[in-house]
């Protein structure tokens, strides 16, 4: 996947996917950005990997081939690779979660109207 068909993704967010594709261990339920609130996966194509939301309307379809899955928008294959479990959001990467809040309002983000939590500082140093 490269940086252009990650950011097409990230700024879509979403995607159509046959629940047959998705175990139990590698659907998720979203806190922080476009799947708040949703059900989500991630997949994974070479170095990259995207959180996409569960949605049936969404104009990018993920479908099975052999080697794993097929991710097509406007039914143009844009990259291929495979679904994997939501073990931690980036992997490789270390990160705080502090507030399930934001002050923007992003079109395409549910985060500003969900009434996430703010973590006390007792808890993120415990």
């Amino acid at each position: 996947m490269t940086p252009e068909e990650k950011a097409l993704l990230v700024s879509i967010g979403s995607a159509r996917i046959d629940e047959a594709l998705l175990s139990h261990t590698l659907k998720t339920t979203a806190t922080a950005g476009p799947g708040a609130g949703g059900s989500s996966f991630f997949i994974r194509s070479g170095n990259r990997r995207v959180r996409l939301s569960i949605n049936q309307a969404s104009p990018v379809r993920i479908v099975a081939d052999e080697d794993g899955v097929v991710v097509l928008y406007e039914d143009k294959v844009i990259t291929k690779g495979g679904i994997e479990p939501a073990r931690c959001h980036c992997p490789e990467q270390a990160y705080i979660t502090i507030s399930e809040r934001c002050i923007y309002n992003c079109k395409f983000c549910p985060v500003p109207k969900l009434s996430g939590g703010i973590k006390t500082i007792d808890t993120v140093i415990g």
